[in-house]
């Protein structure tokens, strides 16, 4: 599920990019900008990579996830999940 999450993300990304060189304004997910910063850095790669890259070690070393772990993954998809929230709702009030 995070995988395809992280897909649907980049195509949401690859999106807002041609939109908004289309229109001649500035991309509002470059990371130069504050929305674009914690978009990149919170949601993509603590709420999506990073516990992407957790399971996925889990599943290559074929070893149950401890609850520490799982713990660890709930609070970064939480936080991500935030992040993507945030991000949004700054984009709004830039443009």
């Amino acid at each position: 599920l995070l995988a395809l999450e992280l897909l649907t993300v980049c195509v949401f990304a690859y999106s807002i990019r041609n939109i908004s060189i289309f229109n001649g304004i500035d991309n509002l997910l470059s990371i130069s900008s504050d929305a674009g910063a914690i978009w990149w850095i919170g949601a993509v790669l603590i709420g999506l990579i990073i516990p992407l890259l957790l399971n996925v070690t889990s599943i290559i070393g074929k070893t149950a996830a401890s609850h520490s772990k799982e713990y660890l993954l709930a609070v970064l998809i939480l936080i991500g999940a935030f992040c993507l929230r945030y991000s949004v709702l700054l984009s709004g009030q830039y443009y």
